[in-house]
């Protein structure tokens, strides 16, 4: 009867060419759930049209879950942990997504003493510094996290496959393990970042301890990964080098609207990004670039601000506007009105190696939003190799040169539309929002097949 019924049902879909698709089981293993105005919208690249029902997400951040992408989340965070810790209850707090109301209800703020205590070690000891990993580590025990709450929910959901996000946490890939060796599933790790290469090689005890800990977890996850999915070439190759593993790219996808170049505001150049590893000091090269062509152009700047040297180095470049952070609404109504948009990277080394092998989530929306890219940076930079292999930015690799660069953009229309073409090409190309899932999907389904064919992928 069931038999009959599926033919009949795939001759219906095929006769009237109704689109009907199975979506695997996916469990995500990350830090923040999806969240359409934080970095984690990152996720929407590759599930943003995965069936709601067929996605789960362990987190661990006390982010309030967005509906619309997933309907299964389990939270576990550092204060449940402690609460664990001080004898009070096992951690983990399960949602169950299928209005907004329900996530606000069950989300519940850190009032107690336990959790003002940890919020204040937090602001006072940096929590990317290898001291407090180390902490972590101690304080995310298995024998608490893995608990019975835990297991029925991960049985109740049954993933066919993990999803990683492999962060410089360590705690997300043991959890990732755990699960694949107790379910006997299949792990995608995904590389939105290097980490490996670019942990810095202070004489301490407590980074010799977590760099050991660390870089020993990555090359066993690596090694047992059903598939890799790196954010750029360059971090597929020297980590398909270094490891010995195979992999492929897949790009951020951006959602922003192509707005044509025509008809902006002239002249109108705008950053939106972070200020991180010394971008600001390139931010205030091309300031000063942009007033040497005209008194009259400006940078505006729509970033945090950094530290007190960038803060004071603003303030006196006459070719920085800074705004502040701004929501992502209006970071793209900005890339939507102006007629160019700005990426650089430090030329420092030291800076140069934290962003050697990534592409900022910045390159897909700046290529997609119609605007013309400029990029300022070194190369053998991901994000810049990316820029000038595509052709899809006017970059700028010689300091001493970038005046005459700008001004040659500016004063040059076949270079403007050369770019603009480019960028049109490879943001359909690479960033495109179906492309990507459809690529995704097809991965997901390769692994489980093969994983069903009897092959030890875990």
């Amino acid at each position: 009867m069931v038999e009959i019924l599926q033919e009949n049902l795939s001759y219906i879909i095929e006769k009237f060419g109704i689109k009907y698709m199975k979506f695997p089981r996916v469990l995500i293993i990350s830090p923040e759930p999806y969240i359409e105005s934080s970095t984690s919208r990152y996720l929407s690249s590759f599930f943003g049209q995965w069936d709601e029902n067929a996605i789960a997400q362990f987190y661990t951040t006390r982010s309030l879950p967005t509906s619309g992408f997933c309907r299964y989340y389990y939270r576990i965070t550092d204060e449940d942990m402690l609460n664990n810790l001080l004898g009070k209850v096992a951690p983990g707090q399960i949602f169950s997504i299928f209005e907004k109301s329900t996530v606000e209800k069950n989300h519940n703020l850190p009032n107690n003493k336990e959790g003002k205590l940890l919020i204040w070690v937090k602001r006072r000891l940096n929590t990317k510094t290898p001291l407090f990993q180390l902490i972590r580590l101690v304080l995310w025990r298995e024998k608490y996290w893995n608990n019975k709450k835990f297991k029925k929910w991960i049985d109740d959901f049954s993933p066919e496959l993990l999803f990683l996000d492999l962060g410089p946490d360590n705690r997300l890939a043991k959890i990732a393990i755990s699960i694949s060796q107790r379910k006997n599933i299949p792990i995608i790790t995904f590389l939105p970042d290097d980490f490996y290469f670019k942990i810095k090689n202070y004489f301490s005890p407590f980074t010799v301890i977590y760099s050991y800990l660390f870089k020993r977890t990555t090359k066993y996850i690596l090694s047992v990964s059903a598939y890799n999915i790196f954010s750029c070439n360059m971090m597929k190759e020297i980590y398909c080098k270094k490891f010995k593993c195979s992999g492929d790219v897949l790009y951020f996808i951006s959602n922003i609207k192509r707005v044509p170049w025509e008809g902006r505001k002239n002249n109108t150049f705008s950053y939106l990004g972070s200020l991180e590893y010394g971008r600001w000091k390139s931010l205030v090269k091309v300031g000063n670039a942009l007033q040497e062509i005209s008194k009259d152009f400006y940078l505006d700047v729509f970033s945090n601000i950094e530290n007190r040297k960038c803060k004071l180095a603003f303030e006196r470049c006459r070719g920085i506007k800074f705004h502040g952070r701004i929501p992502y609404s209006k970071v793209i109504e900005t890339m939507q009105t102006s007629q160019f948009v700005i990426h650089v990277e430090d030329f420092d080394s030291k800076n140069k190696k934290h962003t050697k092998y990534s592409l900022s989530t910045k390159i897909a929306d700046c290529l997609t939003c119609g605007a013309i890219t400029i990029a300022f940076g070194p190369k053998d930079i991901g994000s810049i190799d990316y820029l000038i292999d595509t052709g899809a930015a006017l970059v700028c690799i010689n300091e001493n040169k970038i005046n005459s660069d700008i001004l040659n953009l500016i004063n040059n229309n076949e270079l403007r539309n050369k770019i603009i073409c480019n960028s049109l090409r490879i943001s359909k190309k690479n960033h495109s929002a179906d492309i990507n899932q459809e690529n995704m999907r097809e991965i997901c389904e390769s692994v489980i097949k093969n994983r069903y064919s009897g092959k030890n992928l875990t």
